[in-house]
């Protein structure tokens, strides 16, 4: 099947979409977005600033974010003196998000601290479906072919998505279909460039520990290739078999 897809409804704030990503932005990052979401609550003005002070908890990836309203007493010049209070407004636990404390009268309870965008939701669907065997349609993508033997585990990630607000469409393909043959011969090609970079950084590196996973790496491209020849072959496509570079490489290394 063909699959493709829309983020336009996706709700990024579900902390099950964070596992994914597997790493929060840093929250430095988010200050704009924290300080606009106050000012919209009116916890700031619209000339009042926002300053974030993190505190790392020892043993623990969690991090303490004290959020602290600067009130300026006067518009903000080029010159001249400044005349401001400053505030504390509560704590959050991050990337959590649990409010720690609120001395805003619960007013922090309204913020929706996005810690991911649709494109890094994309970004990692997209490595997904390389990593298990599906090829682009499109050059530009937005578009994947999903073998067979990889719709299980894509459909995991595919119900994941849905479950969160991705609209996602499956579009079956008739076996011995043209279409079918085409994106056969075009992974073809697409997995024999990739394994030719591969055998190339093998080559070259000097790190062991690049090599094995570079080496790694190969055999699952060279699964892959077999694959779409195999498929490509059993619907009729001329190809002429030979043994590739890849296996060569493979068993080469394989000694050392």
């Amino acid at each position: 099947m063909i699959i493709t897809w829309d983020l336009s409804e996706l709700d990024v704030t579900r902390p099950e979409l964070l596992n994914l990503v597997k790493h929060a932005p840093s929250p430095y990052n988010l200050q704009y977005q924290i300080a606009n979401q106050l000012k919209t609550i009116g916890v700031l003005s619209e000339r009042d600033l926002l300053h974030l002070h993190v505190i790392p908890i020892p043993k623990s990836s969690l991090r303490i974010l004290v959020l602290l309203g600067i009130y300026l007493q006067e518009d903000l010049t080029a010159y001249g003196g400044l005349s401001y209070e400053m505030r504390e407004l509560g704590r959050i636990e991050y990337p959590t998000l649990k409010i720690l404390c609120d001395y805003t009268n619960g007013q922090l309870s309204q913020l929706h601290i996005p810690l991911i965008t649709t494109s890094q939701i994309s970004v990692v669907l997209v490595h997904y479906l390389l990593q298990h065997g599906c090829v682009r349609v499109r050059t530009r993508g937005g578009a994947y072919y999903v073998p067979e033997f990889a719709q299980p585990n894509v459909e995991e990630i595919l119900q994941l998505l849905e479950s969160c607000g991705m609209h996602i469409r499956r579009i079956p393909i008739e076996n011995g279909s043209k279409i079918l043959m085409e994106i056969a011969q075009d992974a073809i090609n697409s997995f024999r460039q990739a394994m030719t970079e591969l055998i190339r950084k093998i080559r070259e590196t000097k790190q062991e520990k690049v090599r094995q996973r570079a080496l790694s790496d190969l055999k699952q491209l060279r699964e892959f290739y077999h694959y779409y020849l195999q498929l490509f072959q059993e619907l009729g496509g001329e190809i002429k078999e030979e043994r590739i570079e890849a296996e060569v490489t493979i068993e080469a290394f394989a000694t050392l």
